[in-house]
């Protein structure tokens, strides 16, 4: 444990000296530009996949063609809001899917833009890095 500590005031007394030669990318480039194209692409896949979703089928455990939820006996398929096989048909509202959508969308453009603006800092600071990768590994390694 003597070891840890000693590597860590080690590097703590170097840090000053290692901020003062960090170069940082361009934020526009490294980050803006991902963030939006990413968007932009997830979105558009998201709505193409999801441009037909309209209905949801529910399907429940159906025992002697009843279904268990509903107690007063009917039987399945005689009802609207059911199909032929004793599915309920659930309505997803556009609102619902546009929604998706843009959650999906930001969540997965958020982590691409934030991969490659940590791929950029890597690139124009090589030694952290290396320092940063090396930490991880002497994390996981005690």
């Amino acid at each position: 444990m003597e070891f840890i500590t000693n590597v860590g005031k080690k590097m703590g007394s170097n840090l000053g000296q290692i901020l003062t030669q960090v170069d940082a990318p361009n934020y526009m480039t490294w980050f803006v530009v991902p963030l939006i194209i990413t968007f932009m692409m997830a979105s558009y896949i998201g709505y193409r996949l999801l441009r037909n979703w309209d209905t949801i089928t529910s399907c429940k455990a159906v025992k002697n063609g009843v279904d268990e939820e509903q107690d007063d006996g009917f039987e399945k398929g005689l009802e609207d809001g059911y199909d032929e096989n004793g599915c309920r048909i659930v309505e997803f509202k556009p609102v619902y899917r546009f929604l998706v959508v843009i959650v999906v969308g930001t969540i997965v453009a958020a982590s691409a833009a934030s991969f490659a603006y940590r791929t950029g800092v890597y690139i124009k600071n090589p030694k952290i890095g290396l320092g940063v990768e090396a930490g991880r590994i002497l994390k996981n390694f005690f």
